[in-house]
């Protein structure tokens, strides 16, 4: 299967999923995350709000704030997207996309210490396909020493997912079962 093939049927498969099926696997999911050395290191955090049946990241994002700093994506006219800081969940406002986001701030995010990265379907070797659009893959390029956790339902991973040079993999990969260590 191609790429689209797979994110089609991917989605599906998470889309299946009910609100209350998502929710107690998102809760077990975050669980680990939280449990993980790179997630407890971490003074800075960018992170995905989850939208359209994600890996719920809105009550981490809550629970840790003030403890943590976060940053989020932040859409750009082009292909690319700008990284703002969190102060709170309430200040953000909707992209194009209708995925919330925070406003453009005068001050300059920090380098992230953690990357949460969304994506469709993984394998096991930290291959991501994405909603097919690159920001992420064109944001990690120049962050390869920066560690990258992907957020996913048992669902999303796969034996093999195809990989073409631009591509970045994540270091993590953690479900509700089990933390995979690409």
């Amino acid at each position: 299967m191609d790429k689209d093939e797979i994110r089609s049927s991917a989605l599906k498969k998470r889309k299946a999923l009910s609100s209350e099926k998502q929710e107690e696997k998102s809760e077990k999911i975050i669980s680990r995350l939280e449990a993980l050395d790179v997630f407890k290191q971490a003074e800075v955090v960018l992170i995905y709000y989850s939208h359209h049946g994600e890996v719920r990241t809105q009550e981490l994002m809550a629970r840790w704030i003030g403890r943590k700093q976060f940053l989020l994506p932040r859409l750009t006219e082009g292909d690319t997207f700008l990284v703002q800081p969190v102060s709170s969940l309430e200040t953000l406002e909707e992209n194009r996309f209708g995925i919330p986001e925070p406003a453009v701030s005068e001050v300059e995010a920090p380098r992230p210490d953690l990357i949460v990265v969304p994506g469709v379907a993984f394998d096991r070797d930290g291959n991501r396909i994405g909603m097919g659009s690159g920001y992420y893959d064109r944001f990690l390029e120049d962050k390869k020493d920066v560690p990258k956790v992907a957020l996913a339902y048992s669902e999303q991973v796969l034996d093999e997912v195809p990989k073409e040079p631009y591509d970045e993999p994540v270091d993590y990969i953690i479900t509700e079962d089990e933390v995979i260590r690409c």
